[in-house]
């Protein structure tokens, strides 16, 4: 019973130890994030900001296409000022796991009545994920609300930062 406990006790040491220190992987230098808002009835450049988060560096589309829920986005991205990274960071952290486990890249019914729409994308070992979802809360499931809401912050923040 002694072996036993010793035994048990060095194999589960260990992981008390190590178990609250959970870090999540740092990204590969392909991995990114594409974040920010769009409106379709709207004349003018704020109408379609759409900005890329990839190796501590952000990026702001120059294209401004409407963004589908049937392809990823293709931009073409310019580097904004390093200060603004920390924002695309944020972004990123943010972005529930469990978003991964929809099929669907389509929540609510982004911009129907003039509303506008939020676009998320995410590269994470070569598989991109993204969502075109509503700006209306009640069209998004509860646990995206908090994260769909940071991202029109920080898509309005640095939008307005520039224009």
């Amino acid at each position: 019973m002694k072996l036993l406990s010793l035994l048990l006790g060095s194999l589960l040491l260990p992981t008390l130890f190590t178990s609250g220190c959970r870090k999540d992987p740092p990204p590969s230098v392909n991995d990114y994030v594409v974040f920010g808002h769009f409106y379709g009835f709207c004349s003018g450049e704020q109408c379609i900001e759409l900005y890329k988060y990839q190796g501590g560096k952000l990026y702001e589309d120059q294209r401004d296409y409407y963004p589908t829920s049937t392809l990823p986005y293709d931009g073409k991205w310019v580097q904004l000022e390093d200060t603004l990274a920390v924002l695309g960071e944020e972004v990123r952290r943010s972005l529930p796991d469990s978003m991964l486990l929809y099929t669907d890249s389509i929540f609510g019914m982004p911009d129907a009545v003039d509303q506008g729409g939020t676009y998320v994308e995410l590269n994470r070992g070569g598989v991109r994920y993204y969502w075109v979802m509503d700006n209306f809360q009640g069209g998004l499931p509860e646990y995206m609300q908090p994260f769909s809401e940071l991202v029109r912050e920080r898509s309005r923040f640095i939008s307005q930062r520039f224009h």
